[in-house]
């Protein structure tokens, strides 16, 4: 992954892909997608590894259309 992730550590192969999501939904670079992923887990008092997981999944979307689960 890129060289941003590496301030926060590595990360699973779920949390980049989801990153990449996210990156994609909101048209944003993958460090502001990552913070906003972590922002979620955070605020749904979730790990970032099952935030990935249902943003892989689908029951989590960032964009304008999306529940704001």
């Amino acid at each position: 992954m890129p060289d941003a992730f590496t301030r926060s550590g590595p990360h699973s192969d779920r949390v980049s892909q989801a990153t990449g999501m996210v990156s994609v939904q909101v048209d944003c670079t993958l460090p502001e997608a990552f913070d906003l992923l972590r922002e979620r887990a955070v605020g749904l008092s979730k790990t970032l590894e099952n935030t990935a997981i249902a943003v892989i999944d689908h029951v989590i979307r960032f964009d304008a259309d999306a529940d704001p689960n």
